[in-house]
């Protein structure tokens, strides 16, 4: 291959308006490919010299013997530390290694002008770090604005990388503006530049790559091309002060940990176009609202497995309060598992289900706004939910899942619906601030422990249907309310099973008018029932000898309706109990006048004094009515 240098002397003012008046390039040719290298000057020895070029400088696209100006070579702006800026051709393909060694005083603007061609540059990497062509380890340019026309390929250390860290550690560069041939922003293109505070994409940018802006702690906000469609994995990674993004509605995917560390990001909204998101908030203290905007098809959140556990959507994020969810999730687990500060969560989307574990461990949920008719409250779905007050569950809703509501260690009130037909195992076990509990008319099943160790319960309820109510999986050790620490049942149905056998605490009991028979060993083993009033004039018929076993007969008080007394003394098992009376006027299964007992809004948070409006009001019996107070 012919090469030769030649130096020349060049006017450049003749080629652009921009350029300063008497520099001099020095280029090797190849004769070969008609192509020539910008590179440095040289002493009489033939040693490198420098300080070559200064001011505005514009490579020309043709070097003065016409051959196509392709390649800026190593070293070739060496200690020119008085150029101030510098364009780059379309013509230039490539840059070696180190060009600009000692133009670390008044270097602050590159152009790279627009071309679809691929630039190519080169870099090393050592034990410390990286060195890239206009940053990383022992470049210190003093670039404060860069416009790149073009895409980069670099290779490290002879071996062509995705990563293109050109910019790395750029402390001075504060804008930057991405031309029209820009259709990616390239992995690691501005990691760990301090001082970015502005960037100018693309209209026709698709996706913003790997650790693309990792680290850039000035940038505050950012406006996000128009027709971007991913943000990869720890794009805007430990973005410090990125306190306000605004995702386009063209995005479909955000990676895992593409926001992780944006320690002052304070809200976020999901496009409806967005179809998929992984762990990509971590670390993000400030964020206190989420929002997925309202769309057609199911959104997925994917969650990510290390040696500290699972890790889902919103972990990590530290001070989340709200989450408006406006379309249906698909997660290998709850998306709102154990996030300890949230505190409402509002579905604007027809929901079938609240999925199992969903508000597991939301120590600080206080409110849930539902949004259609749900069927179903999965298993756990509200377990350990420590702040919870009140809910109230929305018509439409047929089955409480095992454990859904289980160690809400606060809460009063549930407002079930009349459609429910099934509580699970232990559904409500640990709601310690229970005093009443309704059990619905439409209710035909109820399982093992429901209300079990709610500790402060005195009274529940079991309104009157038509209907038998079935006990699940019977056992002499875990019967629906065996454990459960009542004082007061009011029954006016027909319970199949042992239900209420051995409970330790009841003491009085209402035989409401509409049960006809009760079945063997229902109130087997209540030693402490003193009180009992049934109130069907025709005694019920007990399906066995065993029905009240071991409750003390002579002691217990019956009392009947007016006109009955006789037939109770007949009656099978009723015949047993020595202290019997007549009493009047009793003919209802509540004893006594409801009145109301706390006030919540619709969202279930209890109302502080006197609120206008339409509100929900909780009644001593444990039922609930909607008020308008004017």
């Amino acid at each position: 291959m012919n090469k030769k240098l030649l130096s020349f002397a060049l006017t450049l003012t003749a080629m652009t308006a921009a350029a300063q008046d008497n520099s001099v390039f020095y280029f090797e040719y190849d004769d070969a490919t008609q192509t020539a290298t910008v590179t440095y000057n040289r002493d009489e020895d033939g040693n490198m010299k420098g300080g070559t070029y200064s001011g505005d400088v514009v490579i020309p696209a043709k070097a003065p013997n016409g051959y196509t100006v392709t390649t800026i070579g190593e070293y070739a702006f060496y200690k020119s530390n008085t150029m101030t800026s510098l364009t780059i051709p379309p013509t230039i393909d490539s840059i070696g290694r180190r060009p600009f060694e000692g133009c670390d005083a008044h270097l602050t603007r590159i152009t790279i002008e627009d071309t679809d061609r691929l630039l190519r540059t080169f870099a090393l990497h050592y034990w410390a770090g990286r060195e890239m062509v206009f940053g990383g380890q022992g470049i210190d340019l003093d670039v404060k604005e860069a416009y790149i026309g073009r895409p980069f390929r670099t290779a490290i250390d002879e071996e062509e990388s995705r990563r293109q860290s050109i910019f790395l550690s750029n402390d001075s560069l504060r804008t930057a503006t991405l031309g029209d041939w820009y259709e990616e922003v390239p992995d690691g293109l501005f990691e760990d530049c301090d001082s970015l505070r502005t960037v100018h994409f693309s209209p026709n940018t698709k996706r913003i790559g790997k650790e693309a802006f990792w680290s850039c702690e000035a940038l505050s906000s950012m406006d996000l091309s128009k027709g971007l469609e991913t943000i990869d994995e720890k794009a805007f990674g430990y973005c410090k002060f990125l306190g306000k993004i605004t995702l386009p509605q063209t995005l479909k995917l955000i990676s895992s940990d593409a926001f992780m560390g944006c320690e002052q990001l304070a809200s976020i909204t999901i496009p409806a176009s967005v179809d998929s998101i992984g762990c990509a908030f971590n670390g993000c203290k400030a964020l206190r609202s989420f929002t997925v905007e309202n769309g057609n098809t199911p959104l997925r959140f994917w969650s990510q497995h290390s040696w500290a556990g699972w890790s889902t959507v919103f972990d990590g994020m530290e001070n989340l309060e709200t989450v408006t969810m406006g379309r249906p999730v698909i997660c290998d687990i709850p998306s709102t598992y154990y996030c300890r500060n949230l505190r409402k969560f509002e579905y604007t989307y027809p929901i079938d289900e609240v999925a199992d574990k969903q508000f597991y461990h939301c120590t600080n949920l206080r409110s849930v706004i539902f949004c259609g008719t749900p069927t179903r409250i999965g298993k756990e779905a509200f377990r350990e939910c420590d702040s919870l007050v009140s809910i109230n569950l929305p018509e439409g809703v047929t089955f409480i899942d095992d454990h859904a509501f289980y160690y809400c260690l606060s809460l009063e009130h549930v407002g079930l619906p009349s459609t429910l037909s099934v509580i699970g195992d232990y559904a409500f076990r640990r709601c310690e601030q229970f005093r009443r509990f309704t059990i619905p008319a439409q209710v035909d099943s109820i399982c093992n422990g429901i209300l079990n160790e709610c500790t402060n319960l005195k009274t529940v309820i079991i309104a009157p249907s038509s209907k038998p109510l079935k006990y699940c999986c019977p056992s002499q050790f875990t019967n629906s309310l065996r454990a459960a620490t009542i004082d007061t049942l009011y029954l006016d149905r027909y319970i199949q099973n042992g239900a209420l056998s051995d409970n330790q605490t009841l003491k009085k009991l209402y035989i409401g008018s509409n049960v006809t028979a009760l079945c063997e060993e229902l109130f087997g083993y209540c030693y402490n029932i003193d009180e009992i009033f049934s109130l069907n004039p025709v005694p019920p018929t007990c399906e066995g000898g065993r029905v009240f076993a071991y409750v003390n007969k002579e002691d217990c008080r019956l009392h009947v309706p007016i006109g009955s007394l006789d037939a109770y003394k007949e009656a099978f098992v009723w015949q047993d109990f020595f202290n019997r009376d007549e009493v009047d006027g009793v003919n209802s299964t509540k004893a006594e006048a409801a009145t109301v007992a706390d006030s919540y809004t619709l969202g279930g948070q209890r109302t502080a004094g006197a609120q206008r409006g339409l509100i929900i009001q909780r009644m001593s019996d444990g039922t609930t009515r909607k008020v308008i107070v004017k």
